[in-house]
């Protein structure tokens, strides 16, 4: 009885980490092709920022890397909440390197960045920055 259940439970938990896994190219996929056709846009940083996101936890180096390139870009668009997004994945990905001193000091210009569009925006996105700013406080 013990031996089938295991069985169950093992294959239970194999099925749910395929899903998870499909899932997952799914959406990278979908943001390497935006990456792919969009040209320097606020799009762009915004699929950039997302790839980070994905990664930040299992290959951190590779969501240091696309948060490096949102960072670039959006200052050059002079996208602020696309600044404090990549400071915030920055800082994830610092932390799950174990580099707690630079995951700090990004956490931290990322609370800035949030703070000064919270001041300067009062539309529908205060939201969402709200929300990136609850995330930056986890990191």
């Amino acid at each position: 009885m013990k031996k089938h259940f295991l069985l169950l439970l093992i294959t239970s938990l194999f099925q749910q980490l395929v899903v998870a896994q499909i899932q997952l190219l799914s959406t990278t996929d979908s943001l390497f092709a935006v990456l792919k056709t969009e040209k320097e846009s606020i799009s762009k940083v915004n699929a950039m920022n997302a790839l980070a996101a994905e990664f930040r936890s299992n290959d951190p180096d590779t969501a240091l890397y696309f948060a490096r390139a949102a960072l670039m870009l959006a200052a050059k668009l002079d996208f602020k909440k696309g600044v404090a997004d990549a400071y915030l994945w920055m800082g994830y990905a610092r932390m799950n390197l174990g580099e707690y001193d630079e995951a700090l000091s990004y956490g931290n210009d990322a609370l800035k960045m949030y703070d000064q569009l919270l001041i300067a925006t009062k539309t529908k996105d205060t939201a969402e920055i709200l929300k990136q700013k609850a995330n930056t406080l986890n990191c």
